[in-house]
C-alpha cells in the first residue's frame, strides 16, 4: 500500500499545475533560471502526469513566480509536501 505522499498530486491538481506553468512559461519577467525551472517542472508533469510529486521548496518557488508575474492564484499548497528534498531535476 502506498503512503499518501507517494501517490502524486492527482488529476485535478495536475490540470491546475499545467495551467500555472502555461501562465509562467515564456513570461518576460522571468529570469533564465526561473524559465528553466518552469520548463523542468513541465517536463516532469508531462512524464508523470497526476503521479507528479513536488517538494515544498518547489511549490514555494512556483508560488513566488506566480506572484512575480501576477498569474491567477491557484491552490498550490495541494501540490507540496511529498519530499523535503524534492525530486532531482
Amino acid at each position: 500500500m502506498a503512503f499518501p505522499w507517494e501517490l502524486g498530486i492527482g488529476k485535478a491538481e495536475a490540470a491546475l499545475l499545467e495551467e500555472l506553468l502555461l501562465d509562467l512559461r515564456g513570461h518576460p519577467r522571468l529570469t533564465r533560471w526561473e524559465e528553466q525551472f518552469v520548463a523542468d517542472i513541465q517536463s516532469v508533469l508531462r512524464e508523470h502526469g497526476p503521479r507528479t510529486r513536488l517538494s515544498d521548496k518547489q511549490v514555494a518557488v512556483l508560488e513566488k513566480l506566480r506572484e512575480k508575474v501576477g498569474a491567477p492564484a491557484r491552490e498550490l499548497e495541494d501540490f507540496g509536501g511529498t519530499d523535503p528534498d524534492g525530486p532531482d531535476l
